[in-house]
């Protein structure tokens, strides 16, 4: 899951960039991408920073400075480093002399664009940002590596082959189903949940890999391993909104 979330006072520019986060949305099907929130009021855009899951990794797209507002774009991207290691920040604004500035607050941003480029010229510029995002957060997922302990073995599982967990009939065991089977290991659901924002707990006895989900479809869940998964309508709903949120 990679959030994105967008904050520009003008009315039509914010329009435009909607549209071309939704396109690259779009262009991605594979990807659980989301536009999360897309807002001309920095204090909404303050009170999502702090309210939004800091596990979930996200893009803010802000402007420099907000009409009638003395909040500033470089202060809502300290506000969204401080609440969250996995944020991205890209600013698109006319104040090209505060690119010094945002490094001056230690904001780091990933790029800083300017407007008066054109606006053809931000859509290619924030499509290549959205993209190298994108590249680097599959390469992480990819690259991540679960581990547990049968017995006296260690095991090493990348991330990406486990679709689900279930609670074991053994006490205090769980079960954990990757794309090549099963194993049971001692732990609980309630802390591999807390480990990873890509775990959901849909019910108390199962944890599913959201990353690793394909579709949700009539009545089954489908893993990229085109494995299934069937669950009834309402559980299937507490998915869904927990992916779209």
């Amino acid at each position: 899951m990679l959030n994105i979330a967008i904050c520009e006072d003008n009315r039509e520019i914010l329009c435009f960039y909607k549209l071309i986060v939704n396109k690259f949305i779009v262009d991605h099907p594979d990807n659980q991408l989301r536009l999360s929130i897309a807002t001309r009021d920095p204090y909404e855009l303050e009170s999502y920073i702090e309210q939004v899951d800091n596990n979930i990794p996200c893009v803010y797209i802000l402007d420099i400075e907000f009409a009638g507002s003395v909040k500033k774009g470089i202060e809502l991207a300290q506000q969204a480093n401080k609440h969250s290691n996995n944020v991205k920040i890209i600013f698109i604004s006319t104040h090209e002399e505060m690119s010094i500035v945002s490094f001056q607050y230690r904001v780091a941003p990933l790029d800083f664009i300017s407007k008066e480029n054109g606006m053809d010229k931000v859509k290619e510029v924030l499509f290549r940002d959205l993209d190298k995002i994108l590249y680097d957060e599959n390469s992480t997922i990819a690259n991540r590596v679960f581990m547990y302990n049968v017995g006296a073995r260690l095991v090493k599982v990348k991330f990406e082959d486990i679709n689900f967990f279930e609670s074991s009939t053994n006490p205090h065991k769980v079960v954990i189903h990757t794309k090549y089977g099963t194993a049971e290991f001692r732990s609980s659901l309630k802390a591999l949940a807390e480990s990873s924002g890509d775990l959901f707990r849909v019910y108390r006895s199962l944890l599913i890999n959201v990353s690793n989900v394909l579709a949700i479809d009539g009545k089954y869940v489908t893993f990229k391993d085109n494995s299934k998964f069937e669950l009834n309508k309402r559980l299937l709903s507490r998915i869904k909104n927990w992916i779209s949120r």
